[in-house]
């Protein structure tokens, strides 16, 4: 091969090198693929606080529904019929996970959220030209926990948070709605100091003590979402005569963490709180739709 002399004031070892490259030819590494078992979809659900009026509660942990009353099932249906492997893990308003005496686990709370989240991110998502994509659903007090664990672990990409009705009230005050109420922000910071828990947020505050890039006024958690998030589906609710007066409804369109609205869509239901998780809702329909165009 003859490596004619440049004119150009390039110095001689630079003219050599781009000779010698013009004879190579680059190799692209090949793609770096998911493990075997990992699912095209990690649907994750989050249900809220429970009412005793309603005839669900049991005294020791908020009931998880929203995979017994079939909305997992019928947002992950659509997705399986278009060729989507996905897999489903259901979580309840709570910071604990509550287990039986034979260790079989009754209602899954916060910490098990983000550790699935966590370890959904190591094993099948970073590092991989194709990664699981994650969906995280929450309803009512479920949406607050979902936005929490999106905030407290922004390395895992999030495909679509959705916001069913969320809302805050009773959540971190136990004279919340109805006389029923929680006291997260009294029991969290302990844990977490207690078990050296690195966090880049507080994750014990929801109402009114989260700010929002151009805003005065501090904001609601589940009304904000963090750049980690690709896609927000919120979903209001009309309240019924019976809620006419009430918190049980979310009044607030969300916000990015920077003040827009960026890949935020809203659907204003006049189903109540309680029928926008049905799987025969118009709400669950058009988050369902929503979700399989985003995948």
């Amino acid at each position: 091969m003859i490596v004619h002399t440049m004119t150009s004031p390039l110095p001689m070892n630079m003219a050599l090198l781009l000779a010698l490259g013009a004879c190579t030819q680059e190799v692209e590494a090949p793609p770096i693929s998911r493990p075997a078992d990992a699912p095209d979809v990690f649907l994750l659900t989050v249900a809220g606080h429970c009412l005793p009026i309603m005839g669900l509660c049991d005294g020791n942990f908020n009931p998880e529904y929203l995979s017994h009353a079939g909305t997992a099932e019928a947002l992950a249906t659509p997705l399986r019929e278009a060729g989507l492997d996905v897999e489903t893990m259901a979580f309840v308003d709570g910071w604990y996970t509550w287990v039986d005496t034979e260790g079989e686990v009754l209602a899954a709370g916060f910490l098990d959220l983000v550790a699935h989240l966590q370890l959904a991110h190591l094993g099948w998502m970073n590092g991989f030209d194709d990664p699981t994509r994650i969906v995280l659903v929450g309803h009512g007090h479920g949406a607050v926990w979902a936005h929490l664990a999106v905030h407290v672990v922004p390395e895992v990409s999030v495909e679509v948070l959705v916001d069913l009705d969320g809302m805050s009230a009773g959540w971190d005050d136990d004279e919340g709605y109805y006389g029923v109420g929680d006291d997260w922000p009294a029991v969290i910071p302990g844990f977490v100091a207690e078990d050296d828990q690195v966090w880049p947020v507080e994750a014990w505050r929801a109402e009114d003590a989260w700010p929002v890039e151009g805003r005065t006024d501090l904001w609601d958690i589940e009304d904000v979402v963090p750049p980690n998030v690709v896609l927000n589906l919120e979903v209001h609710s009309t309240p019924s005569p019976f809620q006419e007066g009430s918190n049980v409804f979310d009044g607030e369109t969300n916000l990015r963490s920077d003040g827009s609205t960026d890949g935020i869509r809203l659907f204003t239901s006049e189903e109540d709180h309680d029928r926008v998780y049905d799987p025969e809702s118009d709400s669950l329909a058009w988050v369902a739709k929503k979700i399989l165009a985003a995948l």
